[in-house]
């Protein structure tokens, strides 16, 4: 793969006309794909397909680590960042305070992805959470999953066997990023950047389609038993729950360095 460039996949489903996070991408550093589902496929073929490639998955309905797993196939293990469609905009960490990124800090962003990825073990490079993090109430801020963002070296998930579990409708993320640091691969999270999404249930389409309370806590009950003693519960406040991992049960390791700001942890065999 060409090192100058990097894949990028979005899974959209039932937004066609509404991704935001073409907006802002830089189209000389980033091969774009949209991912969709066969009862979508037309109509984003007719609105983004003069642009970018428009990728049918071949089955409706049956959640996005399918999609997931059928892009790091489609990329033949090679490195790739999954993006929601739905990223208003990147955000840089300037001292203590965020501003707005633009196109050079986010090709910048981008190479250092793309350069992590190539590094020994590494297997998942992401990003942090959004500054204006409304979801928990005091100052937890520590990321314990991939969220929206978050690029993968597909040749490594591949050997390590390594894939989205089909059992997650959604929060797929946080039980790939679970079986990287099991497996003894390294997860990397650069501070230095942010991305601002969309509040949940504000917006049409994705897993708003489907997503319920219910369908959420029984997700979280599967991950507390797939992962027990490795994960707590938190409570968000528009009152859903989410898993947040407990890191040490997890790594070996942990560094965080300056310049870019960047959390590292190994995961033990």
């Amino acid at each position: 793969m060409d090192k100058e460039r990097i894949n990028i996949m979005i899974p959209s489903k039932a937004r066609c006309g509404l991704i935001k996070t073409i907006e802002w991408l830089p189209e000389d550093k980033c091969n774009i794909s949209i991912f969709v589902e066969p009862q979508d496929y037309l109509c984003y073929k007719s609105t983004y397909g003069d642009r970018y490639s428009i990728v049918n998955v071949g089955a409706d309905d049956k959640g996005v680590a399918f999609v997931r797993n059928f892009a790091v196939t489609y990329y033949g293990g090679g490195n790739v960042v999954h993006l929601d469609d739905d990223i208003n905009k990147l955000l840089i960490r300037n001292d203590s305070r965020m501003r707005k990124a633009q196109k050079d800090e986010i090709r910048d962003l981008f190479t250092f992805l793309n350069n992590k990825l190539y590094e020994p073990e590494v297997g998942l490079v992401t990003i942090s959470f959004s500054a204006s993090n409304w979801l928990f109430a005091g100052e937890w801020k520590e990321p314990s999953r991939a969220w929206c963002f978050f690029g993968l070296n597909g040749k490594r998930l591949l050997e390590k066997d390594i894939n989205f579990d089909l059992n997650l409708l959604f929060q797929e993320d946080y039980d790939l990023v679970a079986q990287i640091l099991n497996k003894g691969l390294r997860s990397v999270c650069t501070y230095r950047y942010a991305f601002d999404c969309p509040k949940i249930g504000t917006t049409v389409g994705g897993c708003q389609t489907y997503r319920t309370k219910l369908l959420n806590e029984k997700n979280v009950e599967y991950l507390f038993k797939k992962w027990p003693g490795k994960i707590q519960i938190k409570k968000r406040l528009d009152g859903y729950i989410e898993p947040q991992f407990i890191w040490s049960k997890f790594s070996s390791k942990s560094k965080k360095d300056s310049l870019p700001l960047f959390r590292e942890i190994k995961g033990k065999m």
